[in-house]
């Protein structure tokens, strides 16, 4: 009896000791994360972006940043013409593998008050990094002479994500022609 008694006590001192080394561990573990580190100071970093296709107006960027992924569309107005849009869009998470969604059959444009215009998305991947991806896409179709809403569905339980350009902002993409 005295053997068991002995055995107990020291499987009661293991565990205690277990539970307070834990307990001080996660004592020395940062509540905070560094604002370094925050999806949104990523997505502004500049070694996020692809050196090949740098967009060159930053007031042409928008950025989302719900739930676990940071979403930054970008319209390149050196890319864009009367027929055709391209945008930069740049995914950062630390959850997720974003290479699993189909984003042309995700993404839905509108001019103004037109929803569904015609014309196709093509998306073309700069990178395949599932957490910071970095792709092309391109709207070829109509377009009108209206504030563009380019929207992203359901990526990681976000239902619509929008990004959306003024008309008076448009001038500059369209000048060229």
């Amino acid at each position: 009896m005295n053997k068991k008694n002995l055995l107990m006590s020291l499987g009661a001192v293991f565990i205690v000791l277990f539970i307070g080394w834990f307990y001080i561990g996660q004592l020395n573990v940062p509540r905070t994360v560094p604002e370094e580190d925050t999806i949104a100071k990523q997505i502004e970093s500049p070694t996020t972006k692809n050196k090949k296709e740098e967009a060159t107006n930053n007031s042409l960027q928008r950025t989302d940043s719900q739930g676990t992924v940071a979403i930054q569309a970008t319209l390149v107005p050196e890319k864009s013409s009367s027929n055709k849009l391209f945008f930069e869009i740049t995914f950062n998470t630390h959850s997720g593998d974003i290479l699993q969604y189909d984003i042309d059959q995700l993404a839905e444009l509108s001019f103004g008050t037109k929803e569904n215009p015609n014309g196709v998305f093509k998306w073309e991947l700069a990178n395949e990094d599932s957490h910071h991806l970095v792709g092309y896409l391109t709207w070829n179709g109509e377009i009108l002479d209206d504030r563009i809403n380019l929207k992203l569905e359901n990526i990681e339980n976000i239902p619509s994500r929008s990004f959306i350009w003024e008309k008076n902002e448009l001038a500059e993409v369209f000048k060229k022609e």
